[in-house]
C-alpha cells in the first residue's frame, strides 16, 4: 500500500519535474525534451531515484 502511494507520488513528480540542460555549466540534465519527445530511459533513472528516496522515508 505504501509502495503504491510512493510510486504514484514518484510518477506525479516525474511528470511535473523537467530538468533542462544548463547552458552555463553544460551539465547533463536527469532527463530532457528533445524534438518534443522525452528520453524515457533517463526519465526512468529519475523515477528510480525518487522511488529509492520515498522507500527510505516510508520503510
Amino acid at each position: 500500500m505504501v509502495e503504491e502511494k510512493g510510486l504514484a507520488t514518484a510518477l506525479f513528480l516525474m511528470k511535473n519535474l523537467i530538468f533542462f540542460q544548463s547552458r552555463e555549466e553544460e551539465q547533463a540534465a536527469p532527463f530532457f525534451i528533445e524534438n518534443h519527445k522525452i528520453k524515457w530511459h533517463k526519465a526512468l533513472n529519475v523515477l528510480n531515484y525518487i522511488r529509492k528516496i520515498l522507500k527510505k522515508q516510508f520503510c
